[in-house]
């Protein structure tokens, strides 16, 4: 019973969260728009899109969490900080695990993020990847991810990231491949209070994911949020308070059912 529990988990992993895989949680903000990474401005920027970390100009630290359809098997968490520097210029590091004791999967990275003019920037990880399986031990990986931002105007935002060119193997055998993908992204906001976003995601195998979003503000300090993707509806709510900001979201997909995920974040350094 123990050994279908496990294939079944893994099976799970694969096919209903393949760009979490290697993406673990992107955060409650992402989660709730849809799951749009490209073109969010936000200290969750880190881990989505490096190029914007630059653009948020804050230093941070976040946490998240999800339970991927409420089973404690498919347990998602990460942790992450952001450092600007210079101006012109952020660090971040970001560390995530997702699974459970049969099968469980980590990742540790370091990326740079610049800004080449006022309106565009550019950014690029180094990924540390870890695999474990039981009975068949833990394989290991390095590869990399980059991404690009472009502030077309004080309205529209246009958002690239590409993860895993390489295409880096990721068991044990010769065709196990990390998910590569290209996700471009664009979002229009007419006022502080309001947001559309859309973003279309491509994976090495063909297969198109696309994603709408929406952010309201009825207050400064308040957020409400939904979005659609292929697989799942999804709603969220945000509260900042002061360098305090916590995010949830629920996600619900329609065979699967409900994915609930939280994130704190902390800034120690306020922007421009």
């Amino acid at each position: 019973m123990r050994s279908l529990l496990f294939y079944l988990i893994a099976s799970l992993i694969g096919l209903t969260a393949q760009a979490q895989v290697t993406q673990f949680s992107s955060g409650s903000r992402s989660d709730a728009l849809g799951d749009i990474r490209t073109v969010l401005i936000d200290e969750y920027a880190v881990f989505n899109n490096q190029a914007a970390s630059v653009f948020n100009k804050t230093g941070s630290v976040v946490a998240s969490t999800m339970r991927k359809f409420m089973m404690s098997d498919l347990h998602y968490s990460s942790v992450g900080a952001s450092i600007p520097f210079q101006e012109y210029n952020c660090i971040g590091l970001v560390a995530s695990y997702n699974g459970f004791d049969q099968y469980n999967q980590t990742k540790a990275a370091i990326n740079y993020s610049r800004l080449l003019t006022d309106k565009i920037s550019i950014g690029a990880q180094f990924d540390y990847l870890s695999r474990n399986i039981l009975e068949y031990g833990t394989h290991q990986s390095m590869t990399f991810e980059i991404g690009a931002m472009a502030r077309l105007n004080r309205q529209l935002t246009f958002g690239a990231h590409l993860f895993n060119p390489i295409r880096a193997r990721s068991g044990y055998y010769a065709d196990a491949r990390y998910p590569s993908y290209l996700a471009l992204g664009l979002a229009y906001q007419p006022s502080e209070t309001f947001m559309i976003c859309a973003e279309a995601e491509n994976d090495y195998f063909k297969n198109n994911t696309y994603k709408v979003g929406v952010e309201y503000k009825p207050a400064k300090t308040v957020s409400i949020r939904g979005g659609v993707n292929n697989e799942e509806l999804s709603f969220g709510l945000g509260l900042r308070l002061k360098s305090l900001q916590l995010d949830v979201c629920s996600a619900y997909h329609r065979y699967l059912g409900i994915s609930p995920s939280g994130s704190l974040i902390y800034v120690f350094k306020q922007g421009e």
